[in-house]
């Protein structure tokens, strides 16, 4: 029988796991649906199902960050009111906010409001290097943070930018008026794409990325089953 928790996420259209990520909005799902499907058909290992979902906060107006401040917290209240018969959470929820101004506006809000959502452990910002938690402390896994993204420090960054940089040129010459603004910092690009170039790259991800062309999403896969104290030791991601 259904629970509290998996009542209200069905009126979302939401399908919950054991962890539940939300995040701004439904290419990020996608991404992320596509790099686990072909993570899949390579591995034999499924990096989402019962244990980890990746959830989009809302559609349009109604997600972004926004709308993970507005849901995140119910979300955590209604599992908290929904344990297992010895009293466990039976459902995680955190956040995954892209690391914008709105972003880091909005994780800085959620944090100072709630004083159960941390950053670092409950909420996370999206950066180049997605340290890996490890159980550790969220003060020192912020310091991680910042000690190995020190070489992006104010590069903006998307779960777009994650695809290999090869494919996404691909994408451009055939998408021109796709990505109206790009910024380099070291050796990372972040692309600033239209709202119609974002529907065109999923499709063209989908038709066209391989597994290695979303090595960093399988990546940022990993580092959020670490953050959901999921196993990790059994995911292979080719080096960089």
């Amino acid at each position: 029988m259904a629970g509290l928790v998996e009542n209200f996420a069905a009126r979302l259209g939401w399908t919950v796991a054991k962890v539940n990520f939300l995040v701004e909005g439904t290419h990020d799902v996608s991404i992320v649906a596509h790099a686990a499907k072909l993570y899949r058909a390579a591995h034999g290992v499924d990096l989402l199902g019962t244990e980890l979902a990746i959830m989009p906060a809302g559609l349009g107006d109604d997600g972004g960050v926004g709308g993970i401040n507005r849901r995140l917290p119910t979300m955590r209240q209604a599992a908290a009111a929904d344990p297992d018969e010895n009293g466990r959470l039976k459902h995680r929820f955190l956040g995954l906010y892209d690391n914008d101004t709105a972003g880091q506006r909005a994780i800085a809000a959620i944090s100072s409001y709630d004083a159960t959502i941390k950053k670092y452990s409950e909420v996370f910002l999206l950066r180049p290097v997605m340290s890996l938690k490890g159980g550790a402390d969220h003060r020192a896994v912020q310091q991680r943070f910042e000690r190995e993204n020190e070489a992006y420090k104010g590069l903006d960054w998307e779960i777009e930018d994650l695809i290999d940089p090869i494919l996404l040129d691909l994408f451009e010459e055939e998408y021109p008026t796709a990505v109206h603004r790009r910024d380099t910092v070291a050796d990372r690009t972040h692309r600033k794409f239209t709202v119609q170039g974002k529907r065109n790259l999923v499709r063209f991800v989908q038709a066209h990325a391989t597994l290695d062309n979303l090595s960093d999403v399988i990546r940022l896969i990993q580092a959020l089953r670490d953050y959901g104290h999921l196993r990790i030791d059994h995911i292979i991601v080719a080096s960089t």
